[in-house]
């Protein structure tokens, strides 16, 4: 079973942490990209090289 994380530091120095479960058809990747665009054409262009 996968989760996301997300961890949030607030201005007043409070830090929020959300956890999201991935569905059984689901996984998570987190790839370093400038926009929603570039970081999808990452993910498909890695598994296309798989």
């Amino acid at each position: 079973m996968q989760f996301l994380v997300r961890k949030t530091h607030h201005t007043t120095g409070e830090v929020f942490l959300d956890a999201t479960r991935a569905k059984e058809n689901e996984e998570f990747v987190v790839v370093d990209a400038e926009n929603k665009e570039d970081a999808k054409e990452k993910v498909k262009h890695k598994e296309d090289n798989q």
